[in-house]
């Protein structure tokens, strides 16, 4: 996260003001993810924006059918929020679009561009994902976390076009501040390094479709890798890539009933989940990995859920609370009443940038947490997990696991006795259980599978 801007509004997210965090936050309905109330919702802003006949009877232009998907994208991601705070951040959005754009101008003055031609490009996330892009991209890919604005006349004139086929994203100051950001994130890399595919993370990404009729009008193909768990809601809702690539089949089904679409999509499998795999035996040391997620609302429930497994599990474990990488001090004060919580225990934090994730969670015995993908991974290395309240339904939340017998759901009704009994009893390694895995990420293959449904 190089750019000020982002920066900015992250520290902004995360602001213990709730009206602030409202603004430019998560809403406390998306952490619900009641994903039947997302898909009505899903549902009814289809039809706001295509009418009755939806995305896919839609008969009008590539721009206007990319500006309608955005469109529907904002509104998705504006109804997650109450009416005021919604408001006032389209109005931060009309403020800061200007600010944003002088930003973007100077930086193109003050960047001497040198021709490098490569095959493909990829916009990482964190490095730690080089090896999963690279065994689906390809060697010849150039892939990378940071990301350089490129502001030029062509992205500006594509803007105008797509405002004037949806006059209504106007309205939506947000979705215009997205589009201008990423559009010239990939305007870098069309004019620096002339790919013929360019791969992003990119399920959130509201303007995502713009930014993939903006590359095929230039003839580059956009490729969407699976960056985390996908559920159905409003929040991923109404995207359009050239090529989508999924942990499995479930999640590309998750993706299409977002009303999203793609060209082409594959089940490829993750190569660093079937690395995971590979070392379920590996021995573990007496600890207990608190993966400590962003989005995670840091309530009772929460605080009590990890106390009550890590005082069951007893003092002879070690409790590691790992820091998520974006976090910039959030964690302190969780840590803090943590280690009050346990004053027999020992409690320590665990930073990213010094520990990488995957060894964490390949040594850990137990890995409690409300949400992230490190979880489900953390099962896949033959841990066992405990997930608790604090960011999803208890239903949303168990329902990657396919019932697994090594995932426990802890809240106030779990009884001591559950837990203990989920502890002491040995890992689950049958056929059933490998099943299971394959239904979460291709672990047993690494040959892609061409989606059964492209479309719905």
């Amino acid at each position: 996260m190089n750019n000020p801007v982002e920066r900015l509004v992250f520290k902004l997210a995360r602001h213990k003001n709730p009206f602030i965090r409202a603004v430019f936050g998560l809403s406390d309905e998306l952490l619900a993810r009641d994903e039947e109330h997302e898909l009505r919702e899903v549902i009814t802003i289809e039809r706001k924006v295509f009418g009755s006949l939806g995305i896919l009877r839609l008969d009008c232009s590539s721009v206007k059918r990319a500006a309608k998907l955005t469109l529907a994208s904002a509104l998705g991601k504006r109804r997650l929020r109450p009416w005021i705070p919604g408001f006032s951040k389209a109005v931060a959005n009309w403020i800061g679009f200007g600010p944003l754009l002088i930003q973007f101008a100077v930086a193109r003055l003050r960047h001497r561009q040198v021709q490098d031609h490569r095959p493909g490009y990829c916009f990482l996330p964190a490095e730690r994902y080089r090896d999963q892009a690279m065994g689906i991209l390809g060697g010849n890919v150039l892939a990378r976390v940071e990301r350089t604005p490129r502001l030029t006349v062509r992205v500006l004139k594509f803007l105008c076009k797509a405002v004037l086929a949806e006059p209504k994203l106007l309205f939506y100051p947000e979705a215009g501040t997205n589009a201008l950001r990423w559009l010239c994130y990939y305007e870098h890399v069309l004019v620096h390094y002339s790919p013929y595919q360019i791969a992003n993370y990119g399920e959130g990404i509201a303007s995502m479709s713009l930014v993939t009729e903006y590359c095929r009008q230039h003839g580059v193909q956009t490729v969407n890798l699976q960056h985390g768990e996908l559920v159905v809601s409003r929040q991923m809702a109404f995207k359009h890539v050239a090529v989508c690539h999924f942990w499995s089949q479930k999640y590309a089904e998750t993706y299409f009933r977002c009303k999203c679409t793609a060209d082409q999509a594959f089940v490829s499998g993750n190569s660093d989940h079937r690395r995971l795999a590979e070392c379920r035996e590996t021995p573990r040391v007496a600890q207990l990995l608190v993966i400590h997620h962003l989005i995670a609302n840091i309530g009772p429930a929460y605080l009590s859920g990890i106390t009550k497994f890590a005082s069951i599990l007893g003092a002879s474990h070690q409790v590691v609370v790992r820091r998520h990488p974006l976090d910039q001090g959030l964690w302190a004060e969780f840590l803090e009443e943590l280690t009050r919580a346990l004053p027999e225990h020992s409690v320590r934090l665990q930073n990213p940038d010094e520990s990488p994730l995957h060894p964490a969670l390949i040594e850990s015995p137990f890995v409690i947490g409300a949400t992230s993908a490190a979880l489900l991974e953390a099962w896949v290395a033959g841990a066992k997990v405990a997930l608790v309240p604090g960011a999803s339904t208890k239903e949303s939340a168990i329902n990657p696991y396919s019932g697994s017998r090594n995932m426990l759901w802890i809240d106030s009704e779990t009884s001591e006795s559950s837990v203990r009994e989920f502890i002491e009893s040995p890992r689950d390694d049958s056929t059933e259980e490998w099943s299971k895995l394959d239904n979460f990420s291709l672990v047993t293959t690494s040959d892609p599978v061409p989606v059964r449904t492209v479309s719905q």
